[in-house]
């Protein structure tokens, strides 16, 4: 059936285990249930399902019938759609169309190709208008809405129409032209067939344009013919083709291939690149006839085609598969192709009679899924043989490893004709089959369906091996537990944590998505499986996915300098020494928190008090070092100011004081002013120079962090020194601490020999000072006394003098 972008395409499969004997490689799913599909007609039922499990499905109906709740009254095909949940959601049906193929994009929109029976053929609103016999695609949103629908124009009839669709919605269309049919117009690109009956390849966009078109197998021989059986896109956009030829210069863009014996076929591969320009082609095949059936493709671009071998032997690339014994009898064999178009290896199944393999499903991985029908009495894959219920044919599907290995094979039927015409995958990896039944019953798993005639399709659904699941590592910096994640497990289903890729147990209590590891010192990688839904049988996905714990080293730790202010501020911390490539990341705790500098230097807010920030190294991979360094922003308090006094206060001219303050233990003491006898100490002398107000200050200083205080001022009043009137006694008013100055004056200096005089005080408010203001020249024959207390007398002789 049809290929879409998911693992490939949706088959109805039927597989009965009593009739599986051996076993292969992995392990081998079981059926879970199927559905008789309303209407009829072996061929009228295709199949795909989408990444959420829904499942779409064409058939016929002749009458009215009912899809669970759902009624659909006109005869013709239809398109239907049933929910992961099985319940049937919507149909659209009465199409007077061979709907030949159906195909899923990763938005879930849903493609028809086919062929038109009339001239005319409507989808919703849109009306096609043609002519019997040409090949058309449809685009139905999720919803059940039409999108667009467009034909081509052959002129005739065409046939063997297939269709894929990629992940964002571009849709390739094959199908053969009848042998009277001259050509075939895609909107603006016209295919004309060279021998008649030539096949045709064409590409839409994902809005229904036609963007190019080309003849696939056309020859100039009117003697050859070939027919291509299937398309597939892989994950780039690049188209794959396969199927079979006969005769001679059979055309693949340039490529012409002579089949090997005259009247036979050969298998044929080609690629075609998304904007339409042709890779290349290969041809395999031996003396008999070699067929094409279904192909997909892997994540990586690599190729897979399952076809058929006859009696003789035959030749892949360099792979050579031996004659068929008996003779004239058809063998299944599935094939790889790496991206550039060498076969890898070719795989075979197969019985004693005709074996064909109906289609063909992919996963990321490379693992290869063909089902298809057997005429043989037991085909045999690997070490698995899947026995013939009857002596008609009955369906199958079997698995291969990406490296060429068998892993398991089932069957379905009984003693009718039975087979198995399509199969597709969900994102969940479970597989559906599609196919029909002339047996009276038959049975899927814990479910007998019951032909209400003498031949009706089927749905059948394996309780199969999940695909691998999607995996999501994680890291974290330094020793600590790691929360790795998965994804992909069928619906219902769990997951197994493994710490090792194959044997061992199960991590006890680790079946969530998530799995929370033990607190690691290095990097480890663990396994994960997806079993089955919890009502199914217990198989896991045939591999082990590997998810890795990462455990990036520290860096070390960087060296921070602090720093000091005296009073409110801010403070300018540092940081060095961090490793090479490194930087630096400040926090304002020592756990958590946001970063609030990334320099090597942290200029801090305004503190009123000592605070500590902390620093860290971080690497290249953002892991920051651990513990985070400590680095003090540190805040002085400002000495207090002085308790300071002087004595006297209030002094005459020439007079002082005393400056003193309160000594406090660690601070030092500076003094500013006029006359000061030290500027530092805890005690200092003003003398004053002017008169008027003295101002002097002081201020302390922390010894321990230089921290200076606010100054404190002290005012001295200074007056003149007093000068009483000469001669006459007199009592003088003066200030304490004043200056008494009294003048001795003598008239007629020169002529005088001598001169005697006195002054008197009174001890308890005075003090003799001196004498001051004798001239230097007259000094010698001057001098003064105390004959006693409160009187001074002084004296100068003329003898001494000049």
């Amino acid at each position: 059936m049809k290929k879409s972008h998911l693992p490939q395409r949706l088959l109805l499969l039927f597989l009965l285990l009593p009739f599986v004997t051996g076993h292969a490689a992995a392990q081998t799913p079981s059926w879970g249930g199927a559905v008789v599909q309303p209407g009829g007609g072996s061929l009228e039922s295709h199949i795909v399902a989408d990444a959420g499990g829904n499942v779409y499905v064409t058939g016929y109906t002749q009458s009215p019938i009912m899809l669970g709740t759902l009624s659909l009254t006109t005869p013709g095909r239809y398109l239907a759609k049933r929910t992961s949940a099985g319940v049937w959601e919507w149909v659209r049906g009465g199409f007077d169309a061979n709907l030949a193929d159906v195909a899923v994009d990763g938005n879930g929109n849903v493609y028809l190709g086919g062929v038109m029976y009339a001239s005319t053929l409507t989808f919703g609103t849109i009306t096609l208008n043609g002519a019997g016999g040409d090949p058309f695609v449809a685009k139905i949103s999720p919803a059940g809405g039409w999108e667009w629908a467009t034909r081509a124009v052959s002129g005739g009839t065409v046939e063997n129409v297939k269709l894929a669709v990629d992940a964002v919605g571009s849709a390739v269309i094959t199908g053969q032209m009848a042998y009277y049919v001259p050509s075939i117009a895609f909107g603006a690109y016209t295919v004309a067939s060279t021998s008649g009956g030539d096949n045709f390849v064409a590409k839409l966009t994902a809005a229904g344009a036609w963007q190019w078109a080309y003849s696939a197998g056309g020859s100039t021989n009117t003697n050859s013919r070939s027919g291509v059986n299937d398309v597939a896109m892989d994950a780039s956009g690049n188209v794959l083709l396969t199927g079979a030829f006969n005769g001679s210069w059979v055309m693949f863009g340039a490529t012409s291939f002579n089949s090997t014996q005259s009247g036979t076929s050969d298998l044929f591969v080609a690629k075609i690149n998304a904007a339409g320009a042709w890779q290349w082609a290969q041809r395999s095949g031996g003396n008999a006839s070699e067929r094409g059936y279904s192909l997909g493709a892997d994540a990586s671009g690599n190729v897979y085609v399952a076809g058929t071998w006859e009696n003789s032997a035959a030749t892949f690339g360099a792979i050579t598969l031996p004659a068929n014994t008996p003779t004239d009898y058809a063998s299944v064999l599935i094939g790889k192709l790496n991206a550039g178009g060498l076969w890898q290896w070719v795989a075979t199944m197969g019985g004693t009679d005709y074996d064909v393999p109906a289609d063909l499903l992919v996963d990321g991985t490379g693992n290869a899924t063909v089902a298809g029908y057997f005429l043989s009495p037991a085909i045999t894959c690997g070490t698995a043989t899947v026995a013939n219920n009857g002596i008609s044919n009955d369906g199958f599907v079997a698995q291969v490893s990406a490296a060429g290995a068998w892993q398991w094979a089932v069957g379905a039927g009984d003693i009718g004709e039975d087979k198995i015409n399509g199969l597709t995958r969900d994102g969940s990896g479970r597989l559906y089959a599609t196919g029909s039944f002339g047996s009276s019953a038959i049975t899927f798993g814990p479910t007998i369906l019951t032909n209400p005639g003498t031949e009706a399709c089927f749905l059948a659904w394996l309780q199969g091996v999940p695909n691998p699941p999607t995996t999501t590592g994680a890291s974290r910096c330094g020793t600590g537990t790691v929360v790795l994640t998965a994804a992909g497990a069928p619906t219902g289903g769990s997951y197994a944590w493994y710490t090792v890729a194959t044997g061992g147990t199960a991590i006890s209590g680790a079946t969530a998505a998530t799995y929370t590891t033990p607190s690691l010192t290095g990097t480890t990688t663990y396994y994960v499986a997806a079993p089955a839904g919890a009502a199914g049988s217990g198989l896991q996905s045939a591999t082990r996915t590997a998810v890795t714990a990462t455990i990036n080293p520290l860096p070390a730790a960087p060296t921070g300098t602090g720093a000091a202010r005296c009073g409110t501020g801010t403070v300018t911390l540092a940081a060095s020494a961090a490793p090479a490539g490194a930087t630096y990341a400040w926090y304002a705790g020592a756990t958590g928190g946001t970063a609030l500098a990334s320099t090597a230097s942290y200029t801090t807010p305004s503190r009123t008090a000592t605070t500590t920030y902390y620093v860290v190294s971080v690497n290249g991979l953002g892991c920051e070092s651990s513990p985070r360094t400590a680095v003090a922003a540190t805040i002085n308090a400002a000495p207090a100011v002085p308790t300071a006094a002087a004595s006297p206060t209030s002094i005459t001219l020439s007079g002082s004081s005393t400056l003193s303050v309160t000594a406090v233990a660690g601070m030092t003491y500076t003094w500013t002013g006029s006359g000061l006898s030290a500027t530092t100490g805890t005690s200092v002398t003003a003398t004053p120079t002017v008169t008027g107000t003295a101002t002097y200050t002081v201020k302390a200083t922390n010894t321990a962090t230089g921290c200076v205080g606010t100054t404190r001022s002290i005012s001295l009043t200074v007056a003149a020194a007093v000068v009483p009137a000469f001669g006459a006694a007199t009592n003088v008013a003066a200030q304490p601490g004043a200056t008494v100055l009294v003048p001795l004056k003598v008239s007629g200096f020169n002529g005088l020999l001598g001169l005697e005089g006195s002054i008197t005080f009174d001890t308890a408010q005075v003090t003799y000072a001196g004498v001051t203001g004798v001239a230097a020249a007259l000094s010698a024959g001057f001098s003064a006394a105390q004959p006693r207390p409160g009187v001074v007398t002084v004296f100068w002789s003329a003898a001494t003098g000049v």
